[in-house]
């Protein structure tokens, strides 16, 4: 076990980029996030079964979750599930990240640091970019649990699961029951510690050490709160607007865009047109959690944007359809059916549904027909979902 708590967590900023780079590739090359080729084929019995759980990611937190309220989740069926398992979550001493903005990146530094100084770590964060399998990181590497130690632990704890779904009337969820096979995966790795990250809860005040942090399944032996309150809003738009202003000062610009249906969807738009014009931007639908039920429609985000344009007093054209497969839809370099509130030349606004790799390649033929010279950039945004969507198309 662990004998003390590291104090020196100040390492060397090579360090930390080394670690986000290891990161990075090691997500990449993570497999897809169901049952398929590769390493993840093996987890045909597992995917199956944890499909048939309740998925609150995939159709949305409900209203008053992680309250004291009878909205509020209950704790205690996580408790009796892991009492079930055997208690494992007490067997180790962790680490809690909670907050919107930077979790992961808070975890993963705080893991490799840990490393580095030869502790065994183990890792819970979410949500994935390829497969289920990154959420979870134990031991020196750093990567997702292998997809063999997934399914034996699966395995292992398979009936004790069953009977607990069963008792509790089938309430357990997708993620709790994920969660608890992390900390079983943790105990049985008799890791020194963990580091764990916690999902955004809507409208929850996170205080470090409060009531809500005391009654979590897991005791902290330290806390850290991320930023809160700028995840797809206006603030983070502003941001974006920057980045795109730094690595790309002049030429086309596409944005392709999908978002959730609770995000600030006006306000991400007008701060992102007020920025870096973009010529042509693309509205679409991720799948969140392998459904659309929390997906903003592509055709409603397109009528947002064209009310942003029209409040900057942007001039746009919008009458190029809903686009489908690989070709790029035919437009006049000034349309005459644009919305004339300026005599710059319009910017495009169209809408596909689902994304796909297809998009990209409209957004780049799109851009070409701009025909300014210079070279252009094709920003994907509004939700991680919508990044992963990317890596997961490239891949193929």
């Amino acid at each position: 076990m662990l004998p003390r708590f590291p104090v020196s967590l100040l390492r060397s900023r090579s360090l930390l980029r080394g670690s986000a780079r290891r990161g990075l590739v090691t997500a990449m090359a993570g497999g897809r996030g169901g049952a398929g080729g590769g390493e993840d084929g093996q987890l045909g019995e597992f995917y199956e079964y944890m499909e048939r759980l309740r998925n609150y990611e995939r159709s949305g937190v409900p209203r008053g979750a992680g309250t004291d309220s009878d909205d509020g989740f209950d704790l205690g069926r996580m408790r009796r599930l892991l009492r079930r398992l055997g208690d494992p979550h007490t067997h180790f001493p962790a680490v809690h990240i909670a907050g919107t903005k930077g979790k992961g990146s808070t975890a993963a530094f705080l893991s490799n640091i840990m490393r580095e100084q030869g502790y065994n770590v183990g890792c819970y964060t979410s949500p994935h970019l390829l497969t289920i399998r990154e959420r979870i990181s134990v031991g020196q590497s750093g990567g997702p649990v292998s997809a063999e130690l997934l399914r034996d632990l699966f395995g292992h704890a398979k009936e004790a699961i069953g009977q607990s779904i069963e008792s509790e009337d089938g309430a357990l969820t997708h993620f709790e029951v994920f969660t608890a096979l992390s900390y079983l995966l943790f105990s049985q790795e008799n890791v020194d510690i963990a580091v764990v990250e916690f999902i955004e809860l809507q409208d929850v005040k996170l205080q470090l050490l409060g009531d809500h942090q005391r009654q979590n399944a897991v005791t902290a032996c330290c806390t850290a709160l991320c930023l809160r309150e700028l995840a797809h809003t206006e603030a983070s738009a502003k941001a974006l607007s920057d980045v795109i202003k730094t690595v790309q000062p002049r030429g086309p610009l596409a944005l392709v865009v999908g978002m959730a249906n609770d995000k600030e969807h006006l306000a991400f738009a007008e701060q992102l047109v007020s920025g870096p014009r973009p010529d042509v931007v693309l509205l679409t639908e991720a799948s969140i959690a392998g459904g659309r039920s929390r997906s903003m429609p592509a055709s409603s985000l397109k009528e947002i944007w064209m009310a942003a344009a029209q409040s900057q007093g942007i001039s746009y054209y919008s009458d190029i359809g809903t686009i489908t497969g690989v070709e790029a839809p035919i437009i006049a370099s000034r349309p005459t059916g644009s919305r004339s509130l300026s005599s710059d030349k319009p910017m495009l606004i169209g809408c596909c549904t689902p994304f796909s790799s297809d998009l990209i390649r409209v957004a780049s033929r799109l851009l070409q027909s701009q025909e300014d010279g210079d070279t252009g950039l094709i920003c994907v945004t509004g939700s991680l979902h919508m990044v992963s969507s990317v890596l997961g198309q490239l891949r193929q």
